[in-house]
Protein backbone atom coordinates (compact mmCIF):
# COMPACT_ATOMS: atom_id res chain seq x y z
CA UNK A 1 0.00 0.00 0.00
CA UNK A 2 2.95 2.33 0.63
CA UNK A 3 4.07 1.84 -2.99
CA UNK A 4 0.66 3.03 -4.15
CA UNK A 5 0.77 6.06 -1.87
CA UNK A 6 4.26 7.04 -3.05
CA UNK A 7 3.76 6.56 -6.79
CA UNK A 8 0.12 7.54 -7.22
CA UNK A 9 -0.30 4.48 -9.46
CA UNK A 10 -3.13 2.13 -8.56
CA UNK A 11 -2.17 -1.46 -7.89
CA UNK A 12 -4.02 -4.62 -7.07
CA UNK A 13 -2.39 -6.61 -4.30
CA UNK A 14 -2.53 -10.36 -3.85
CA UNK A 15 -0.57 -12.33 -1.24
CA UNK A 16 2.28 -9.84 -1.06
CA UNK A 17 2.57 -9.15 -4.80
CA UNK A 18 1.64 -5.82 -6.40
CA UNK A 19 0.22 -5.62 -9.91
CA UNK A 20 0.00 -2.22 -11.61
CA UNK A 21 -3.45 -1.50 -12.99
CA UNK A 22 -3.76 -1.10 -16.73
CA UNK A 23 -5.67 1.87 -18.06
CA UNK A 24 -9.20 1.12 -19.11
CA UNK A 25 -10.86 1.91 -22.40
CA UNK A 26 -13.71 4.37 -22.81
CA UNK A 27 -15.96 1.45 -23.76
CA UNK A 28 -15.03 -0.43 -20.57
CA UNK A 29 -15.73 2.69 -18.51
CA UNK A 30 -19.09 3.22 -20.22
CA UNK A 31 -20.17 -0.37 -19.50
CA UNK A 32 -19.18 -0.07 -15.82
CA UNK A 33 -21.10 3.21 -15.53
CA UNK A 34 -24.20 1.71 -17.13
CA UNK A 35 -24.14 -1.21 -14.69
CA UNK A 36 -23.63 1.11 -11.71
CA UNK A 37 -26.40 3.47 -12.77
CA UNK A 38 -28.88 0.63 -13.28
CA UNK A 39 -27.96 -0.84 -9.87
CA UNK A 40 -28.25 2.55 -8.16
CA UNK A 41 -31.89 2.95 -9.16
CA UNK A 42 -32.75 -0.47 -7.79
CA UNK A 43 -30.67 -0.55 -4.62
CA UNK A 44 -30.40 3.05 -3.37
CA UNK A 45 -34.01 3.04 -2.10
CA UNK A 46 -33.04 -0.02 -0.03
CA UNK A 47 -30.21 1.88 1.68
CA UNK A 48 -27.39 0.44 -0.45
CA UNK A 49 -24.57 2.36 -2.13
CA UNK A 50 -22.95 1.81 -5.54
CA UNK A 51 -19.36 2.77 -6.37
CA UNK A 52 -17.33 2.45 -9.57
CA UNK A 53 -13.64 1.71 -10.23
CA UNK A 54 -11.79 4.17 -7.94
CA UNK A 55 -12.74 2.53 -4.65
CA UNK A 56 -10.25 0.01 -3.28
CA UNK A 57 -11.80 -3.11 -1.76
CA UNK A 58 -10.05 -5.28 0.84
CA UNK A 59 -11.20 -8.91 0.67
CA UNK A 60 -8.68 -10.51 3.01
CA UNK A 61 -6.98 -8.38 5.66
CA UNK A 62 -3.55 -7.37 4.35
CA UNK A 63 -3.65 -10.07 1.67
CA UNK A 64 -6.02 -9.09 -1.15
CA UNK A 65 -6.86 -5.55 -2.33
CA UNK A 66 -8.53 -4.80 -5.66
CA UNK A 67 -10.35 -2.04 -7.54
CA UNK A 68 -13.56 -3.70 -8.80
CA UNK A 69 -15.37 -2.07 -11.71
CA UNK A 70 -18.58 -1.85 -9.64
CA UNK A 71 -19.16 -2.28 -5.89
CA UNK A 72 -22.55 -2.64 -4.21
CA UNK A 73 -22.64 -2.14 -0.44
Amino acid sequence: LELERRTGIRHEFYNGEAFAMAGESTRHNEIAQNIAFSMRGTFRPRGCRVFINDVKQEFEHRAYYVYPDVILT
